[in-house]
């Protein structure tokens, strides 16, 4: 099967970075569909749109989709009124967001954005972030943990690393720390209690696997103690342990990605406020609660889905989260006050 090609043209008076994640998101439901990305950032005058226009006629005889996120609405106008006469799909993927806003709240938008020190001020949070997740990966440099905005604690191989990397790219400070089956934690508890920390859990069988193949990259398969089966599953069981004594909310990372593991920490972030386990605790009771309400078996899990991901109008990302919540379910054991999150 032939392949069609798209020129996507991404226009953005900022960054561009919303309107990449957008066509990056649409885009995965087009597999069959080869795809050339033109990213037109800071675009502030009809200059630059007439520059992008020219490249654009220049293959008007391929297929040509426009996609902007330019607030100013005169130079939206200019670009918009130009694609129509060019017979090329436009799509704003901003304005119609703050024009429904604005109806809402019945205030008029701010016309004068200071973009330059907004942009330059998320890239040095984005940068102190990633900072201070290097400098405290694997758990280097406990002593100012306090200043974490989100701990991850787990045993060896089970993608705490990267999967702070990650968040710190987000803009998340993150300390990773490891269990270590006999040996005792040495990050004093008391520092963790009002900070959101995860415990990080997998599938024995999963971890037994990979740390398999990280012996065989190595050259040291003869290491017998590292991927012992008794070993593994004791350590696994002793790590959960932990994590329900200080109530920490665990994650099941088996066969999820880092994007997956990321997402539910951000929202789980969202849900508790930044306030730690506290909020969680009232969450568990307003879910033991609705279940006294509900009356079958799938709508309870709908609100228990539901209220976990904070769908109720919390939502930063609808798109990841509806596809998440198809397959979600949020587990909460009344003996314990402790949430698990096991996504997919």
């Amino acid at each position: 099967m032939t392949l069609k090609k798209l020129n996507l043209h991404l226009v953005s008076d900022s960054s561009g970075e919303t309107v990449i994640s957008v066509a990056k998101s649409a885009l995965k439901h087009f597999r069959s569909v080869e795809t050339i990305e033109y990213v037109w950032s800071f675009v502030k005058g009809e200059e630059q749109i007439d520059k992008i226009l020219e490249e654009i006629n220049r293959k008007s005889d391929e297929h040509n989709f426009v996609i902007c996120t330019i607030t100013d609405d005169e130079l939206r106008k200019y670009l918009k009124d130009n694609c129509i006469k060019l017979k090329i799909p436009y799509r704003a993927i901003l304005s119609h967001i703050i024009r429904e806003i604005s109806s809402y709240l019945e205030i008029e938008k701010d016309e004068k954005l200071d973009l330059h020190t907004e942009i330059n001020n998320e890239y040095f949070q984005r940068i102190e972030a990633i900072t201070y997740t290097i400098n405290h990966d694997d758990g280097q440099n406990i002593q100012d943990i306090d200043k974490a905005d989100i701990i991850l604690v787990g045993v060896s191989r089970t993608s705490k690393s990267p999967t702070s990397t990650y968040l710190a790219y987000r803009g998340y400070k993150v300390a990773n720390i490891p269990f270590v089956s006999g040996v005792p934690f040495y990050v004093d508890l008391a520092k963790l209690k009002n900070k959101l920390t995860i415990g990080v859990t997998i599938d024995v069988s999963r971890l037994i696997e990979i740390r398999k193949n990280r012996l065989t990259s190595i050259n040291n398969e003869d290491n017998n103690i590292y991927a012992n089966p008794e070993k593994v599953e004791k350590e696994i069981k002793e790590a959960e342990e932990l994590f329900k004594q200080n109530n920490w909310p665990i994650i099941d990372v088996t066969q999820k990605s880092i994007e997956e593991v990321s997402a539910t920490i951000i929202h789980i972030s969202t849900i508790t406020g930044k306030r730690g386990l506290l909020t969680l605790i009232d969450l568990k009771k307003e879910i033991e609660y609705n279940k006294l309400l509900l009356k079958d078996v799938s709508s309870e899990k709908k609100k228990l889905d539901n209220k976990v991901f904070g769908l109720y109008e919390k939502s930063l990302d609808l798109d990841l989260l509806d596809e998440q919540a198809k397959n979600a379910l949020g587990y909460v054991n009344p003996n314990e006050l402790m949430v698990v999150l096991d996504v997919g």
